[in-house]
């Protein structure tokens, strides 16, 4: 079917390689919806069947965007359609350099935190866990929502090499080399999710990519390694001493050793900037 015999496109609210995403109009009821398009000639129709079936099945969870049961194809693209957030990511709140309001940011964790552990629970590996894809359905930060399950896969399912690096990438991701893949393990999540919150608490990205030949992740390797929470380098001398065991723990360069995403909460009474 078109489009336009379902929804009247009022703007688009993002775009990528993959497709894009349009604040729409149902026709016969007037409400508003998030509507993604994925191009066929980059999305298989399996893969498409996967993300829209995961993304209903979770829908139900309170802080995971909830799928509607609408979804056809058009002649170039697979279509479903989402509620809305109003207010846009979480990425738009944080500010180069600076960060996000700590408050709004430990706002955020333990409602992303059950949106992961929920997710784990069930054996399923978000596997593309940034600030793009928390949702915020209001400013305040009192309801976020966790998105975009394209990637999602069961847990134990083999993931191949990446032909480029993301800061978000765990280093046993980072290292595998062209035809290699690892097993997906809920530890991939709790890695992304630490970088996430330094992201959002500083206002910059902790290294561009978890390698050795990437000064800033050998700096942060070998503090660990040293065993010394005092001992940080310099982009992580603004962090408390409390936060920066946090952070040694969702980032872990074992991934044996790193903690569960739910096990941040108990940091979120405590300051996280400061230095000491």
């Amino acid at each position: 079917m078109e489009v336009a015999e379902c929804f009247d496109p009022m703007k688009e609210l993002g775009t990528g390689s993959y497709g894009k995403v349009l604040l729409a109009k149902y026709r016969h009821t007037g409400e508003m919806a998030a509507v993604k398009f994925l191009r066929k000639e980059k999305i298989p129709r399996d893969n498409f069947l996967v993300e829209y079936g995961i993304s209903l099945s979770l829908s139900h969870h309170p802080h995971i965007i909830t799928t509607y049961d609408v979804a056809f194809q058009t002649s170039n693209e697979y279509v479903f359609a989402q509620e809305v957030a109003p207010a846009g990511t979480m990425l738009s709140m944080v500010k180069p350099k600076v960060g996000m309001n700590e408050v709004l940011l430990k706002r955020c964790v333990p409602q992303i935190c059950t949106a992961l552990d929920y997710m784990h629970s069930h054996g399923l590996i978000h596997h593309d866990v940034k600030l793009d894809n928390i949702l915020l359905m209001d400013p305040e930060c009192h309801r976020v929502k966790l998105s975009d399950f394209g990637l999602t896969r069961l847990q134990g399912t083999f993931t191949p090499a990446m032909s480029w690096y993301i800061p978000y990438m765990a280093p046993e991701l980072c290292s595998l080399g062209k035809g290699e893949s690892l097993l997906l393990h809920y530890s991939l999540d709790v890695w992304a999710f630490g970088v996430l919150l330094y992201i959002a608490l500083i206002g910059s990205f902790p290294w561009q990519s978890a390698v050795h030949e990437d000064g800033k992740y050998r700096d942060f390797a070998s503090w660990q390694g040293k065993k010394d929470i005092t001992a940080a380098p310099g982009n992580w001398e603004n962090i408390s001493h409390t936060a920066r065991q946090m952070f040694w723990d969702m980032l872990a360069l074992n991934a044996d050793e790193r903690c569960s995403a739910m096990d941040s909460v108990k940091y979120v009474h405590l300051p996280w900037k400061g230095g000491t």
